[in-house]
């Protein structure tokens, strides 16, 4: 994931899928690339338009997800709104902000629970209003 504003939301889309196309032919995974800039567009265009990438993994679905990591060979840097250790728990936990809900929530806790094993889910709770 990225975020320029500078090239269009079509353009963007197009190049998104000849790199996925490109990465998955060099390495053996599936990647999912979007231009955060223009995420708001997805689900009939009624989400808050994202200010940065930064803002973007602040309002991901779950804490475990929610990790950027950018830099080079010789400086990484990592932002971690939520820390590290869902990740390393394997614990999903819902972020509870304005475009996530229940059902979002849900679908993508089912999603991961076919994939992967072992999963400490915490459920969504809806004694928590979203901001």
């Amino acid at each position: 994931m990225y975020f320029d504003k500078e090239i269009s939301a079509d353009s963007s889309a197009k190049n998104d899928k000849k790199l996925e196309k490109v990465l998955s032919e060099k390495f053996p995974y599936q990647f999912d690339i979007h231009n955060e800039a223009y995420m708001h567009l997805w689900h009939n265009g009624n989400k808050v338009p994202y200010k940065n990438t930064e803002n973007a993994i602040e309002r991901w679905i779950a804490t475990v997800h929610a990790v950027g990591i950018s830099g080079n060979s010789s400086n990484i840097e990592i932002f971690a709104p939520y820390g590290l250790e869902d990740i390393f728990t394997k614990t999903i936990r819902p972020i509870y902000h304005v475009d996530n809900n229940r059902i979002l929530y849900e679908n993508k806790v089912a999603r991961w629970q076919e994939r992967f094993s072992n999963l400490k889910i915490i459920e969504w709770s809806d004694e928590i209003k979203n901001l």
